[in-house]
């Protein structure tokens, strides 16, 4: 330490490179803190977002199978993919329409494929 004669007080050096950098790092964790909870909201979003697709999905492949049904007695369903390219979603989606005498189920699934990470069922009486 030395001593300071004119103001009569010690100075340790490097002192104020620790203050700084204490608080550099305070700042550091509350700006990581800060953007970790903004990546888990983006993905909370975009999952709400990719649920609302899936079930307008579902919506739309039930009133669909209405129309086919209205039209052919005979209809029993059926499955297909919608490419990422035709739509506005990232990865390709999935519908099938199972159509029994109970009644018309159709399940949306995002992404395509095994484990997707969205799947919207809906289910509709037929009228008979």
């Amino acid at each position: 330490m030395t001593y300071n004669q004119s103001t009569g007080s010690r100075r340790r050096p490097g002192a104020a490179l620790f203050t700084v950098l204490a608080v550099l790092a305070i700042a550091m964790i509350v700006i990581a803190s800060m953007l970790g909870g903004l990546v888990r909201e983006h993905r909370q979003c975009r999952l709400r977002h990719e649920q609302r697709q899936c079930r307008r999905l579902a919506e739309a492949s039930v009133a669909r199978a209405e129309r086919l049904l209205a039209n052919n007695a005979d209809y029993t369903g059926g499955s297909w993919t919608i490419a990422a390219d035709d739509s506005a979603y990232d990865h390709d989606a999935e519908v099938s329409i199972v159509v029994t005498n109970d009644g018309i189920t159709a399940t949306a699934s995002y992404p395509a494929g095994e484990s997707p990470r969205v799947r919207h069922s809906e289910t509709a009486l037929v009228n008979q």
